[in-house]
């Protein structure tokens, strides 16, 4: 996958966002979640790879693409990061913080309980609310 910066810089800018968005002396670290956030990007390349656009997944050169800086490639990750993290057991103050930056960034409101199917593409997801229900692979949100 082509990430717009390396893995590990990725995580700390993800880390580094949560602690700078969330100061209530219970800081998360990156050991704290970081299979969560491995789970997330391979969840999110897996998606990326089944969306046929230049953005998400170059055919031609059959490459994944992942750009940090793109909201609706971060919104992805997130959502999908916050759902792992609960999947998975993880203090639900790190779960809700993660939906709480998705929220303030993106005006995403998915919540982390809020199982998405494993293939979806959120395009201009501001004031994109998901809540519970039963999503099918190639959901699309405009």
């Amino acid at each position: 996958m082509n990430i717009s910066i390396k893995k590990n810089q990725l995580f700390d800018f993800i880390i580094n966002q949560i602690n700078f968005h969330f100061k209530d002396n219970v800081k998360v670290k990156k050991s704290d979640i970081l299979s969560c956030l491995n789970l997330a990007l391979d969840k999110t390349a897996f998606c990326f790879s089944k969306i046929n656009k230049k953005y998400y997944y170059d055919k031609n050169n059959k490459k994944i693409n992942f750009n940090h800086l793109n909201s609706d490639h971060l919104a992805t990750f997130l959502y999908f990061l916050s759902y792992e993290c609960f999947d998975n057991e993880k203090r639900i103050s790190i779960c809700d913080k993660i939906y709480y930056l998705n929220k303030s960034l993106n005006s995403v409101d998915i919540y982390y309980q809020v199982k998405l199917p494993d293939i979806f593409l959120l395009v201009h997801p501001v004031g994109t609310v998901l809540g519970r229900a039963i999503y099918e692979d190639y959901l699309m949100e405009f």
